[in-house]
């Protein structure tokens, strides 16, 4: 997922590309900061994607797939707000606080709410992982590497669901143009070849909020 950064606060997104340079900041990941912080840091993320389209049916049904997800892990605590914006890139992006949008150009070409569920699990895992305070990465393998991860943690978080993790490989082929050469096969290859969750220690199924 590409990633940039504003206001010392790094923002996931599908394509995942290294982040420019960070401003200074005032933000930590504790509590209700986190939600601060994506408060702080949305409307420049609107408003690159060219603002946040007006659609309730839209954010309806993306809202019940992350309540889905969300129900089945213990880890999936945070109140998940899910919105398109406006532009065709093919594109994903997340902030602190549980924010969570899709680009149109994106959700227009996932074909089910497996699809859809595969790019919110994906962005789940980086907010719980808190990867938007972490330090930049030094390097494309340490940028896959978190994608690698976020890909794991969120195939652990669909089969829960009941969806199956290979949902994750549509939209990772999707956003293959926008990747660094190479990863969309590495992390294709790396969920077709593992199996879900074996070496992650969750507790999750059967639980509400």
């Amino acid at each position: 997922m590409s990633r940039f950064a504003w206001a010392g606060v790094l923002l996931y997104a599908v394509g995942c590309h290294l982040p420019t340079q960070p401003l200074s900041a005032s933000f930590s990941a504790q509590g209700d900061t986190e939600a601060l912080a994506g408060a702080k840091v949305a409307p420049a993320v609107e408003a690159r994607f060219g603002g946040v389209v007006q659609d309730p049916m839209a954010e309806q049904r993306m809202t019940l797939i992350a309540h889905q997800l969300a129900k089945a892990s213990l880890e999936l605590h945070a109140p998940f707000r899910c919105r398109l914006l406006a532009s065709n890139q093919t594109n994903a992006v997340s902030l602190p606080g549980g924010r969570i949008y899709l680009t149109q150009g994106l959700y227009h070409k996932l074909s089910d709410d497996a699809s859809i569920a595969a790019v919110l699990a994906h962005e789940m895992a980086h907010i719980i992982a808190k990867d938007h305070f972490k330090p930049r990465c030094r390097n494309l393998d340490d940028a896959l590497a978190r994608e690698l991860a976020a890909d794991k943690k969120g195939a652990v978080y669909l089969e829960a669901a009941g969806f199956s993790p290979q949902a994750l490989i549509a939209p990772i082929g999707l956003i293959r143009s926008i990747q660094p050469s190479g990863w969309a096969d590495i992390r294709i290859a790396n969920l077709s070849n593992n199996s879900v969750g074996s070496d992650i220690q969750l507790t999750y199924f059967n639980h509400t909020h």
